[in-house]
């Protein structure tokens, strides 16, 4: 009996210290469970970070790919302009437009005095003798006037070009961009 007392006790501490340690167990998974999840947590979130930084990364890099190939494209406009310019300027057709410019532009000035014309060198030929001239081998074509040591008129065929910046920048944007923006030829 005795034996059978002390060994009902010690079943009866064998199953509490199995509650116990059942607990204990219990505990311990729970709280590895929820370290588990913060620490999955925590790299699930620098992955996204990871990935959010890696898509800004792309796509700051293909933008800076579109605005290098649109300048690009922009210059080989200007470029192929100018030159198809240049050429115009070595015909008849140009010789007669810049008279008629040049005589419609004089006209506009009542004082004669102190004016002198800035040209290409191909061009100074095509300016009466009587005005006082001077060489300018950045023109592509036309002339400007200066009165009284300022520029008072441009007719270069340059700042034409010029003008229709805005038209190619627009033109060129159309491109990339499927906006339908309608670019104004004016």
């Amino acid at each position: 009996m005795v034996t059978e007392k002390n060994l009902s006790e010690d079943i009866k501490t064998l199953k509490e210290l199995n509650q116990k340690h059942a607990q204990i167990l219990d505990n311990m998974e729970a709280k590895c469970q929820k370290q588990r999840e913060a620490y999955l947590a925590n790299i699930e979130e620098k992955a996204k970070e990871k990935k959010r930084r890696m898509i800004s990364r792309t796509q700051s890099d293909v933008e800076n790919q579109v605005i290098v190939k649109k300048h690009n494209l922009l210059k080989q406009y200007k470029s192929e302009i100018m030159d198809a310019v240049r050429k115009e300027s070595l015909t008849e057709n140009y010789k007669l437009y810049f008279k008629k410019r040049f005589d419609s532009a004089i006209a506009d000035i009542e004082d004669h005095d102190d004016l002198v014309i800035g040209v290409k060198a191909d061009d100074i030929a095509l300016v009466p003798s009587n005005y006082k001239t001077e060489i300018n081998n950045q023109l592509i074509g036309g002339f400007y006037i200066i009165k009284d040591s300022r520029v008072k008129y441009d007719f270069t065929l340059n700042s034409e070009v010029d003008r229709i910046n805005e038209y190619l920048v627009c033109s060129i944007n159309s491109l990339f961009e499927a906006t339908g923006e309608v670019c104004n030829e004016e």
